[in-house]
């Protein structure tokens, strides 16, 4: 889950980019919210919510929101394999364990390079 404060709005039509479905409630970024709701697929007002938690209505997610932070998640894990490995690497002797460790950081680093790209 995002650290940032997610805001509820009714969806007003299936949006497929965000693999919303009609008479769902999103939970999303206020930004998302905003732009969903200046094209007429969002209400955010709260009677709409109110009525759809009423109504028993299934709690939803932005794919695009949700796979954004998975990203982040992988690239945060990313960099502290790598910061780990290498604060190993000034410590190792034994040069197995340290060819070891380079190739750790070589390996999380071109994957911390293709999430990025």
């Amino acid at each position: 889950m995002s650290s940032t404060k997610l805001t509820r709005a009714l969806v007003l039509c299936d949006v497929v980019s965000h693999g919303l479905k009609a008479g769902s409630i999103l939970e999303a970024s206020a930004d998302l919210v905003k732009a969903l709701q200046a094209d007429g697929s969002v209400d955010p007002h709260k009677s709409a919510v109110a009525y759809a938690v009423e109504q028993n209505a299934p709690v939803c997610r932005s794919t695009v929101e949700l796979a954004a932070e998975q990203r982040a998640a992988d690239i945060a894990s990313l960099q502290a394999e790598i910061a780990k490995a290498e604060a190993a690497l000034k410590d190792a002797t034994d040069d197995a364990v340290r060819a070891a460790l380079q190739t750790d950081i070589a390996t999380n680093t071109l994957a911390l390079a293709q999430l990025r790209a």
